[in-house]
């Protein structure tokens, strides 16, 4: 079996992309995603799909344990996961700021120090 690929926001666009991809070159997958019910592709072979919210990074580490004692140590992370609220922009509180940036940039450093310690 071919290594495990880790794929952050994998419920649409360029995570369910790499999902298919992946899945068809035969590695085993940890598909994470706020929202299961949003997973175009949850049935590809060999995978460990799980609701995380990439904020909550025990439940990111807990996933990735989980799925590590599956099918082995990670081999790739596609840090993908991401939020944008397009709409009124120029209108939106900071609070939404914080949040886009916290999911956008915090998480990225987030879910590679999970996986790549020794890089951070």
């Amino acid at each position: 079996m071919k290594s495990l690929v880790v794929i952050t926001g994998a419920s649409s666009g360029i995570g369910a992309a790499a999902a298919r991809t992946f899945s068809q070159a035969g590695h085993p997958l940890l598909l994470i995603a706020r929202r299961l019910d949003r997973m175009e592709n949850p049935k590809v072979a060999y995978s460990f799909t799980t609701p995380v919210d990439v904020l909550a990074l025990a439940e990111f580490s807990k996933a990735v344990a989980e799925a590590e004692a599956l099918y082995g140590p990670t081999d790739l992370l596609i840090n993908n996961a991401g939020y944008m609220n397009l709409e009124h922009s120029a209108q939106q509180s900071p609070d939404e700021w914080k949040k886009q940036l916290e999911i956008n940039c915090a998480c990225l450093l987030n879910c590679t120090s999970v996986i790549y310690p020794e890089t951070m």
